[in-house]
């Protein structure tokens, strides 16, 4: 599940959005969603914008972060919650299409075997009002 605010403004104005999140296992060049415990993998989203202010933001190399987290599911998961990382950058102009894997990657340790939920939220510390999320990866981290 992905979404973006405001929401409220018309498109021409501010469209904020977040549309994916990723794992990428370093021994792979695929998407996957089964690692092996205690083994780094890369995590990455890509996000987006449109109207005025979004071009004047980046105009003005706007910084942003991204902040990506893990829930524990199942026995004593459910009490498992880490924060992953953050990847701070700033956008840039003129930047044609999405934000993504390069602008947004970090890499990812889970120690301990399970099912997990991954999420992750961008925020723009500059700018109160604009925020994205993402939810919903499910991955399975083994021995």
């Amino acid at each position: 599940m992905a979404n973006g605010q405001p929401t409220s403004l018309p498109p021409y104005i501010l469209k904020f959005n977040t549309s994916t999140l990723k794992m990428r296992d370093n021994d792979t060049l695929e998407d996957t969603v089964i690692v092996r415990a205690g083994v780094p993998f890369d995590l990455y989203l890509s996000f987006s914008g449109t109207g005025i202010i979004w071009d004047w933001a980046q105009y003005l190399h706007a910084p942003y972060k991204v902040s990506y987290f893990a829930e524990g599911h199942g026995g004593e998961l459910d009490t498992e919650e880490k924060k992953l990382g953050i990847r701070e950058a700033n956008l840039s102009y003129p930047h044609p299409g999405e934000y993504t894997d390069a602008e947004t990657k970090i890499a990812a340790v889970i120690n301990k075997p399970g099912i997990y939920e991954l999420s992750a939220m961008v925020t723009f510390p500059g700018g109160r009002g604009v925020t994205g999320f993402v939810s919903g990866l499910m991955i399975e981290v083994y021995e």
